[in-house]
């Protein structure tokens, strides 16, 4: 049988952006996540539930047999 796990985990991303104060900094981040690279990735912990889902053999998700996991 085959299920699809879901972790959720804690991760940090430090960006380094010009701007005229730190309210334009962060605002500018926000608005442009997807375009820019961090300069320092760090994963820092899991979160305490896993969610679980068994599949069909057609590889669809059983929704009504999933379950989270502590």
């Amino acid at each position: 049988m085959k299920f699809r796990i879901h972790l959720f985990r804690e991760l940090r991303e430090t960006f380094e952006v010009e701007a005229d104060n730190a309210d334009a900094a962060l605002e500018f981040v926000d608005a442009n996540l997807h375009e820019l690279d961090p300069v320092e990735t760090e994963l820092q912990d899991y979160l305490p539930q896993s969610g679980i889902d068994p599949l069909f053999p057609d590889g669809s998700v059983n929704y009504s047999k999933s379950e989270w996991r502590d």
